[in-house]
């Protein structure tokens, strides 16, 4: 090769080459203009002294250099030799070093970013922080039932109760290091780490015992989500629970927490749902069985419910306690036989032991038991848990959905006033059709359609929506083709109701697509479907002006659509699938409510009859007119409260001569006060010329005594008597006893007249509940106690969040009190409530029935108990019977209730009280005329009248004229008695 010095002025020589040779020379020959550019300071004058002979001797040594090879692309001599180029792979490792310092700054400086943001836990508390079941007990301390969330049906037990093959069993499957690491292992974890880093595959499998736990109690709402963030959150939390809670109490809390299938939460629960024993009882392959589940708890079920309507060979049915399971253990069974083995492995049963739990045959260990709550008591367990779902928000400053969560999941033992006996004399009753009117007088049209008194449509047979497999056929006429898809037509089998729904985190508009109210016919009685409605999304619907909603194409484009709607023809139709339909509910229905007089506790309760489930339509709860009924406390009682108040002030009662009426009402003979015997002209009264109201017998009977007008509920002197008090007296008086729906809003649909307080012909009406405390009021000395259904509330630690004191409302004086219940009494044994007497008890109470006889009462009361039973049709359907059938019913329950029991008896008559033929508030006797001895009346079912007493003859002052009463604009339907 040929070498020469390299010319400081002369570029080399580029011979001739390929254009990627040219490129190289080119790129050398860059590389030599820059190495052989003189230096601007070598070409500078050089100053005298040291740095001149310094720049010299550079010269010299440069002078020296070895002359560079000639060729390929490199210049002469004079330059510096070139530096030794570091190795790819060197430098590959120093990348990766750099990289991986860089990575590991990043992921411990996010680390420590996410385990300072996540909140901080309490370890010691955890239980705190796992939901658990709350329990209902009767008045004598006994389990009623559970109350759980989908996800709280779980009981925490203690570690001591677990038989050691359990815990052996879940470490040996689960985390067979459990015993000696520090929450999490390591190795598994840095490892999945990696992989997620790289992209490899989400991070799972890796959680200890610890960790499980750590997501269970801390993390429930994002422990399905496979992130770093979550799986370092994670990590932090079983560290601390390691550094705070022993081996055994992680284990116990892990076990406690656990979902096992069947809607078992905990290792009690599912012990109970699978084996029908407690916890401590399993033996070695029920333990192996369990332990198994937590990997696929649904899937590992070992029984599954039997689908309505479907075959299942007889060897796959499990039977226990009359109901039938499909047995679904051979699913389970290699991940079962894996546990036993790793047991045997890790030295924890010996391989006999392993040998003899392989051979047991799981199906017939099984005893299925399910855990639904006890429907039995469902109307009494719901109304409770609104009580504590009241109370809590007012202590504690909750709201609803807090307060409701709480009770579900806060494992709360709540101490009830449930008399078991007592609920079961309703419900025993209740199931008894024979109890109940026929509905025989049912007016139909041609298309078999229930109607109303006026011809409207309330029913509609079952057979008009759906045929053949329960599916309905959307027939052309309700519809029409547009290009966005179908309007379906207001007006026709179906209702359009607009609701709030939620779809995610946000509420938005639907309009649900329901069906009107339906029917099922045997003969004698019906069942009445109410609630249900096509299951099409809010997103495929809108509608229009007109009402039409119309349901987008998009909805019939889907695939999951397919399986349910099918296009036949002009129809369309939907399989059982494509909709819902609440439970058919028999008719007439019935509610009923039995409470302690003196406590206002809730001792039975049932909304409803031959239904089944939770949350149902309560009527105990709900409002309906109360007919007759509300003349005790809406006239009667406050009429007799008004007559001592103005007696105590030394005043009268001042007679009032109102609007309309004519002579013949002769208001002079009421007197100074209202007594027991004050007389009143049974006759009508006249609203816009005409005749108003009825009574429930033909005609009208002349003069008669306020307690004969109770005992005959007669319906004039009713409305007359609160015409004298007016609207005010008895609005205040019965929301003071707890009735809570009367209307006063100023519309012309209001309460404030006599249809509605005399008569019971309200907007709304009065719930049995509300009866029942109002009338408890009479037999408690006047007092008006609130009802309710709980007695206390404790957490889990036994710490009392609650304590149920009654609010206590002297309503009416002791001497009015007395006289009411005395009268009341007289109902009972002389009047039209002597169906409800019961053999050997005192019973006092009132009938009720309403315009058309679509709703009938008794309310009444023992000296221990008061009660109210309402019957009537979820709709608007005339019974055959009227208040005769419930005060019978009444006195069937109340003899059950009171079997075996002394009759006790009503409070002594006060010292206010005189009695002078008759029982009279001290001073009030003077002041009252005496309806003369021959207007004895003539009922169609004759009683003993209460013998007149004689009184002060005087004439009473001339009163003064009253402010108009409110009136109806057309006389209102007259309630019966």
């Amino acid at each position: 090769m040929e070498f020469e010095r390299c010319n400081m002025d002369k570029k080399p020589r580029i011979p001739k080459s390929t254009a990627m040779q040219r490129a190289a020379h080119n790129l050398a020959n860059e590389l030599q203009d820059t190495d052989s550019r003189p230096s601007r300071k070598a070409t500078r004058p050089m100053a005298l002294g040291r740095k001149n002979k310094i720049n010299n001797e550079n010269i010299k040594q440069r002078s020296k250099m070895p002359l560079r090879k000639r060729g390929n692309g490199s210049s002469g001599g004079g330059s510096k030799p070139p530096k030794k180029k570091m190795s790819i792979t060197k430098r590959i490792i120093i990348y990766i070093l750099l990289i991986g310092i860089a990575v590991g700054i990043g992921i411990t400086s996010y680390a420590a970013y996410v385990i300072y943001s996540a909140p901080k836990i309490e370890p010691k508390r955890i239980y705190d922080s796992l939901s658990e079941r709350s329990t209902l007990y009767d008045e004598k301390g006994k389990q009623i039932e559970h109350i759980f969330s989908e996800t709280s049906n779980r009981k925490n037990v203690s570690y001591k109760k677990f038989p050691k093959n359990l815990t052996n069993a879940v470490i040996a499957i689960e985390d067979k290091t459990f015993r000696t690491h520090h929450g999490f292992n390591f190795i598994r974890m840095a490892g999945a780490v990696f992989e997620r880093l790289t992209g490899k595959q989400r991070i799972g499998g890796t959680s200890t015992i610890t960790q499980q736990l750590a997501r269970n109690a801390y993390l429930s709402t994002t422990k399905s989500e496979r992130s770093l963030k979550r799986k370092l959150i994670e990590a932090y939390y079983a560290i601390e629970i390691e550094n705070n809670l022993t081996k055994d109490q992680i284990i116990e809390a892990y076990l406690n927490s656990i979902f096992y299938g069947q809607g078992a939460f905990g290792i009690a629960e599912a012990s109970h749902t699978y084996f029908s024993k407690d916890v401590s009882k399993l033996n070695l392959s029920e333990c192996a069985a369990i332990a198994a589940l937590p990997q696929a708890p649904d899937h590992f079920a070992f029984f599954k419910t039997i689908p309505e309507g479907s075959r299942v060979s007889a060897k796959n049915i499990i039977r226990y306690k009359g109901n039938q399971y499909l047995y679904n253990g051979e699913v389970s069974k290699p991940r079962r036989n894996q546990v036993l083995q790793n047991m045997a492995d890790q030295g924890l049963i010996t391989n006999a032991q392993k040998n003899a739990a392989l051979k047991v045959d799981l199906k017939k260990r099984l005893k299925p038991n399910p855990s639904k709550g006890n429907p039995k008591y469902a109307y009494f367990s719901d109304f409770v848990v609104e009580q504590i779902i009241r109370d809590l928000m007012k202590k504690y400053h909750l709201d609803y959905a807090s307060a409701r969560t709480s009770i579900y999941t806060k494992g709360f033992k709540i101490k009830t006033s449930l008399n078991r006996n007592m609920q079961s004399a309703i419900d025993t009753k209740f199931k008894d059709s024979g109890n109940f009117p026929n509905l025989t007088n049912i007016k139909k049209d041609r298309d078999g359609n229930i109607l109303d008194k006026n011809g409207n449509v309330v029913l509609q047979p079952y057979s008009d929506f759906f045929g053949d497999n329960d599916a309905f056929t959307l027939r052309k006429s309700e519809y029409k083709k547009t290009s966005q898809g179908i309007k379906l037509l207001a007006g026709n089998r179906l209702k359009f109701i607009k609701t709030k729904v939620q779809d995610g985190r946000k509420e938005i508009t639907d309009y649900s697509i329901e069906f009107k109210n339906i029917y099922k016919s045997d003969g004698y009685r019906i069942r009445i479907y109410q609630g249900g409605a096509l299951l099409i999304p809010a997103k495929y619907k809108s509608i229009d002006s007109q009402g039409n909603v119309t349901v987008s194409k998009a909805f019939f484009s889907e695939k999951s659509t397919k399986s349910i709607v099918k296009k036949r023809g002009n129809e369309y139709v939907f399989s059982k699938s494509g909709y819902i339909l609440k439970q058919g509910v028999v008719q007439p229905q019935a509610a009923m409510v039995v409470s302690d007089i003196k406590t206002g506790a809730i001792k039975a309760m049932s909304g409803g009859r031959n239904t089944e489930g939770r949350n149902l339509y309560n009527r105990a709860l709900m409002p309906r007119q109360p007919g007759s009924c509300i003349k005790p406390i809406g006239v009667y009682g406050p009429a007799l409260q008004q007559a001592y108040e103005y007696q105590k002030k030394g005043s009268s009662q001042s007679p009032i001569t109102y609007p309309g009426l004519d002579g013949s009402t002769k208001t002079e003979n009421y007197g100074r006060y209202w007594t027991a015997t004050s007389p009143i002209v049974d006759s009508p009264i006249y609203y816009n010329g005409k005749k108003w109201p009825k009574n429930w017998y033909n005609g009208y009977k002349g003069t008669t005594s306020l307690r004969r007008a109770v005992q005959q509920s007669v319906n004039t002197c009713a409305v007359k008597v609160f015409q004298s008090l007016g609207p005010t007296y008895v609005t205040e008086k019965l929301r003071a006893l707890g009735v809570s729906t009367i209307r006063d809003d100023g519309s012309s649909a209001n309460d404030l007249n006599p249809s509605a307080l005399a008569l019971g012909g309200m907007t709304s009406g009065i719930s049995p509940l509300e009866m029942t405390a109002a009338y408890a009021s009479f037999p408690n000395k006047g007092k008006y106690v609130s009802p309710k259904g709980y007695l206390s509330v404790t957490d889990r630690n036994g710490v009392t969040l609650l304590k149920n004191e009654s609010k206590k409302t002297k309503v009416f004086d002791d001497g009015v009190a007395f006289i009411m219940t005395d009268i009341l009494r007289s109902v009972v044994t002389q009047g039209l409530g002597t169906p409800a007497s019961v053999q050997g008890q005192l019973i006092a109470g009132k009938t009720g029935t309403t315009s058309d006889t679509y709703d009938i009462w008794f309310c009444g009361f023992t000296p221990k108990y008061a009660a109210s039973l309402w019957i009537g049709n979820d709709v608007n359907i005339e019974l055959t019977e009227g208040s005769d059938s419930a005060s019978r019913l009444w006195g069937k329950i109340m003899a059950a209730v009171l079997a075996g029991r002394s009759p006790g008896s009503f409070p002594a008559m006060p010292s206010n009280v005189i009695r002078a033929g008759d029982y009279y508030i001290q001073g009030t006797q003077g002041g009252r005329r005496a309806y003369p001895s021959s207007g004895k009346n003539n009922y169609t079912r004759p009683r003993n009248n209460t013998k007149p007493a004689g009184g002060n003859n005087n004439p009473p002052p001339k009163p003064p004229k009253p402010p108009k009463p409110a009136e109806p604009e057309n006389p209102p339907d007259t309630p019966e008695p």
